[in-house]
């Protein structure tokens, strides 16, 4: 599937463009649909799909987003932090007379943080990915240097990695990708982390992730998480309608197999707990929704190819996409301003929001 990338400067629909075009909004709204929200950017786990999904859905409603500073420590303009969870010092204060109603920028997760900046009835979402997997994307995406500095004295300088008490060591829960960090950005306390604390570690995911976490999306049964979410949140077929996100074109330098499972799953034990817990959890809420829940799945599936068809194929976006109803959604169009929201990047949406809700939004690339 091919991207469609634009530029800053791309029109995109304002909220009085939307109102005049009623097809954008839905034409359904149940009592208790959820537009209060928090999303835990997890990196490297389908996370940046799912954010284009809030993004889209926040701007749409004119809804109001936690933004950090627009030239803070981590050089880009749509990170809050990769290493603390929100507070006043790494984020803008709401416009005046407004409340936060969307929290979906790569911050870590902490229920107390989050509570004092989003209404008291949010949803909170997250994604997760198998942790082998997780581990291959973080290698080929971030290259680390204490792996590239293995490449030419090591045949495999995976294994080398993960055999190596002093480099193991070395990795920071909070600071290295490699080290459990899925479970970091959950929020597990790093002395439960480097202790390996079974015992408060389940404590934690039992008495504050299951009680605060609305749905976790697998990021390998993505479109069940969607349709899952959709019900959770009561949103419309059409809120969750999604474009392919950061796809990776470099070449990888290092090879991760199922040779490396064993190795990887002692020194990242957590994660691998904090996965299939779950997905445990995931299963049994499927099994809930019932019969209908696969149906849905496949109708959803569907559609996204019609649209994605229409909107790559009819590439100056002329004419729309009526999308019929059915026993999971009523009729919707897609069209214009819905494909250029589709395919919109991370940073030059949250300039595009961080406009409309302060006036300016001065950062590019290159001139930090």
């Amino acid at each position: 599937m091919s991207l469609l990338a634009l530029r800053l400067d791309d029109k995109v629909p304002e909220i009085t463009e939307i109102k005049s075009r009623p097809h954008l909004l839905p034409s359904t709204v149940p009592s208790n649909y959820k537009k209060h929200i928090g999303f835990l950017k997890v990196h490297k786990a389908a996370s940046t799909t799912t954010q284009a999904i809030i993004l889209r859905f926040g701007w749409v409603w004119n809804l109001t987003f936690v933004l950090p500073p627009e030239f803070g420590p981590f050089y880009y303009p749509n990170i809050i932090s990769l290493w603390d969870s929100v507070n006043e010092d790494n984020i803008l204060p709401p416009p005046p007379g407004r409340t936060y109603d969307i929290l979906c920028h790569h911050v870590v997760y902490d229920r107390d943080a989050w509570a004092k900046v989003l209404p008291a009835d949010a949803a909170i979402v997250g994604t997760i990915r198998e942790p082998l997997a997780h581990f291959r994307s973080v290698v080929r995406f971030f290259r680390p240097e204490v792996l590239v500095k293995l490449v030419n004295s090591s045949d495999d300088p995976i294994a080398e990695f993960l055999s190596s008490k002093k480099l193991l060591a070395e990795q920071s829960p909070k600071y290295s990708f490699l080290n459990n960090h899925l479970c970091f950005e959950y929020g597990v306390p790093i002395n439960v982390i480097e202790s390996k604390n079974i015992t408060a570690f389940n404590a934690y995911v039992n008495d504050v992730l299951d009680k605060e976490f609305s749905v976790v999306i697998l990021a390998e049964r993505f479109n069940e998480g969607l349709v899952l979410m959709r019900r959770m949140l009561n949103w419309n077929l059409k809120d969750i309608l999604y474009a392919l996100k950061m796809r990776n074109p470099q070449k990888p330098i290092f090879t991760v197999t199922e040779y490396h499972r064993e190795m990887h799953r002692q020194y990242a034990s957590l994660d691998y707990l904090l996965y299939e817990h779950f997905v445990n959890r995931f299963n049994r809420q499927i099994e809930l929704e019932g019969e209908s829940f696969q149906p849905e799945v496949e109708h959803f599936t569907k559609t996204l190819q019609d649209v994605e068809t229409f909107c790559h194929v009819n590439r100056h976006y002329t004419g729309y996409l009526t999308v019929a109803a059915s026993e999971f959604n009523a009729e919707f169009r897609v069209d214009t301003f819905d494909c250029r929201l589709l395919h919109l990047q991370e940073i030059s949406f949250t300039q595009k929001i961080r406009v409309r809700q302060y006036g300016s939004a001065l950062w590019r690339y290159g001139h930090h």
